[in-house]
């Protein structure tokens, strides 16, 4: 009886760590509300990322960064109701 339930014990794990080995974490999602048009890199934004990625959170491995981008404050409203939707880990606005 021993042996069929060490038999039953090794072919389950045998089966069942190979789907958890590939199993891939969810990243952290990061909505970022931006100000000024799509194409401008600030100084700021930059030494943000920085300083994420020196932390050891890097945009497309363990970070997934959503930017959204407003040229006018009222459109942040809207923004903002989109990235919480989106239900990201955190949001933040620059």
């Amino acid at each position: 009886m021993r042996l069929v339930g060490l038999a039953v014990v090794l072919v389950l794990s045998v089966t069942v760590a190979p789907l958890a080995a590939e199993a891939q974490p969810t990243p952290a999602g990061l909505a970022m509300l931006l100000t000024g048009p799509p194409a401008t890199a600030t100084p700021e934004y930059a030494a943000f990322m920085k300083q994420l990625a020196d932390l050891g959170w890097i945009d497309g491995q363990n970070l997934a960064v959503d930017r959204r981008w407003a040229d006018a404050p009222e459109k942040f409203i809207g923004l903002a109701a989109d990235a919480v939707r989106a239900k990201p880990t955190v949001i933040c606005g620059m």
